[in-house]
């Protein structure tokens, strides 16, 4: 089963620079899981990612740190902690620009171990990798949509 990736890192507020960030995570099961709340906006991919990236500031901490989310077939009304504001059945550019999500408790898990992010970002180029998926997942959604179009258009009748 393919699994599709996106980001949600962006806050209302801080004009897109992350290290504005102040979505909270709090221990779950630690040094990995975690439970975040706050707001983002501008959701790469949102509706039809599995997982996204994002961040938060842990507990006890002051610096951001890369966390994932698995929002595949999670109801996006609040129930499992994860609310928009923007119907899901628009078109998902039209949810990218207008959308804003709103974490409480919602699990996510922590990319590296505390302290190593910077590492891992460096070894790995994980956030132009980050990217780099929500692009492929975008053309996988508009070449499946125009295959559909193209084949209804070359049925007769």
């Amino acid at each position: 089963m393919a699994a599709w990736w996106g980001t949600i890192i962006s806050e209302p507020g801080s004009g897109g620079d992350v290290t504005q960030t102040r979505s909270e995570a709090e221990p779950y099961n630690p040094p990995l899981e975690y439970r975040i709340s706050g707001l983002k906006h501008f959701g790469s991919g949102s509706g039809m990612t599995s997982f996204m990236t994002t961040q938060a500031v842990p507990a006890g901490e002051t610096a951001p740190d890369l966390f994932y989310i698995e929002v595949r077939n999670a109801p996006w009304d609040g129930s499992t902690g994860m609310k928009t504001d923007c119907p899901l059945a628009w078109a998902w550019h039209e949810l990218y620009q207008q959308s804003r999500l709103e974490f409480a408790n919602f699990p996510a898990t922590r990319v590296a171990w505390p302290g190593h992010r910077a590492e891992l970002m460096e070894a790995n180029g994980a956030l132009g990798h980050a990217f780099t998926s929500v692009v492929t997942g975008v053309v996988d959604a508009a070449m499946t949509y125009t295959r559909q179009r193209l084949q209804r258009a070359a049925q007769p009748g």
